[in-house]
């Protein structure tokens, strides 16, 4: 099984953590030439799940989101 996480949060210390192929953050996806000038919201994460689908399509994979809408305020983000 393959695993990836992609997050709108900042949390290293805990993804470190974690046994997964790979993990992105909010800074990593929004320093993309292909995110230049976009919101930074939560449907940043859309491409990444399709990229993530895409690349690992053989078995079973395991996709993570930590979103900025599901903490406090979200009715202010969108």
């Amino acid at each position: 099984m393959t695993s990836e996480l992609f997050s709108m949060q900042s949390e290293l210390w805990f993804y470190n953590k974690l046994d997964l192929d790979n993990y992105a953050m909010k800074e990593m996806m929004t320093a993309k030439n292909s995110n230049f000038g976009k919101e930074l919201d939560d449907t940043l994460l859309i491409n990444e799940v399709a990229d993530s689908v895409a690349h690992y399509s053989k078995g079973n994979h395991l996709v993570i989101l930590h979103t900025k809408g599901s903490h406090f305020m979200y009715s202010q983000r969108y």
